[in-house]
């Protein structure tokens, strides 16, 4: 009976060290999942907080770029608009030039040189223009020189105007040249530039 009830109580021990035992590997099991959706939960709002850090800096940046865009949009425009009106004088001194030549009652010559003071020349009306359009536009002449280093003076003259929307006509003014001038320009430069005939000269050079 004795040794029965020591076996019993041996027993007992065992059981109840099995269930300690069982119990503590419990707890562990319990703990390590806690820990591990404890830094799954970490890691998430790291995560999220970078992501929308990341938007916020991605959103300013195109802000930024927009606003820059705009800017130098509306440079672009008052500087076409300043070319646009340098022609428009020109060509208003030349008419006033022709109709005073026909006119034999006014001292022609002291005129003509009153308005030949007044009217820049080409060379001079070029060089306004491509001081502020290559301050404005310091980008497109920089990537535009470095990219295509064959293109010539009047090359760039015709793409500075392209990127404008100038007319032919209004490049043949502000250049001093003809139109037939122009279109042999633009010709030459679209070969020196290797485009397709499917290609439009004017979207390549504003997509630059």
């Amino acid at each position: 009976k004795e040794l029965q009830l020591i076996s019993e109580q041996r027993i007992m021990n065992l059981e109840n060290e099995k269930k300690v035992l069982n119990l503590r590997l419990a707890l562990l099991i319990v703990g390590l999942a806690s820990l591990l959706i404890l830094a799954f939960v970490i890691v998430r709002n790291v995560r999220r907080k970078h992501n929308i850090e990341k938007q916020a800096i991605v959103e300013k940046r195109r802000i930024e770029r927009q606003k820059a865009n705009e800017i130098l949009e509306l440079k672009n425009k008052e500087l076409t608009s300043s070319a646009l009106q340098i022609i428009e004088k020109d060509e208003f001194i030349e008419k006033l030039k022709n109709s005073i030549s026909g006119n034999n009652t006014v001292d022609v010559k002291t005129i003509h040189r009153m308005l030949k003071t007044i009217q820049g020349t080409p060379g001079s009306n070029w060089k306004q223009f491509e001081a502020r359009f290559t301050t404005i536009n310091q980008s497109f002449y920089k990537k535009i020189k470095d990219t295509y280093g064959n293109l010539g003076q009047t090359d760039l003259k015709i793409c500075a105007l392209i990127k404008l929307n100038f007319s032919s006509k209004e490049m043949s003014s502000l250049l001093g040249i003809s139109i037939e001038s122009v279109h042999t320009s633009r010709h030459r430069l679209r070969k020196k530039l290797k485009l397709e005939r499917s290609q439009n000269l004017s979207e390549f050079i504003a997509s630059l």
